[in-house]
C-alpha cells in the first residue's frame, strides 16, 4: 500500500543496462519512491547513477555496505 506512505527509500543493488531499464523509469514514476543509494562496482557506474537521478545519491563499491545503511 504505498499510497498510503509519504516516502520510501531504496537501495538499488547494481546499476547495469537491465536496472536502467526496467526499474528506473517505473521508479521515477512514482513519488513515493526515492532512490536514495546505488551498489555499482565501476566508478563509471557510480557517477552515471548520480547524473540519473540528479541528487546527491549515497554511492557504494559493495552492496554490503548499502544493506548496513540504514536510512535505505
Amino acid at each position: 500500500m504505498l499510497h498510503s506512505l509519504s516516502q520510501v527509500n531504496i537501495g538499488l543493488i547494481g546499476f547495469g543496462k537491465w536496472a536502467r531499464e526496467a526499474y528506473v523509469p517505473i521508479l521515477r514514476e512514482l513519488p513515493q519512491i526515492n532512490v536514495a543509494a546505488v551498489a555499482a562496482r565501476s566508478k563509471t557506474t557510480q557517477q552515471f547513477a548520480k547524473e540519473t537521478f540528479n541528487r546527491d545519491i549515497a554511492v557504494y563499491n559493495d552492496y554490503h555496505d548499502l544493506l548496513s545503511n540504514a536510512d535505505v
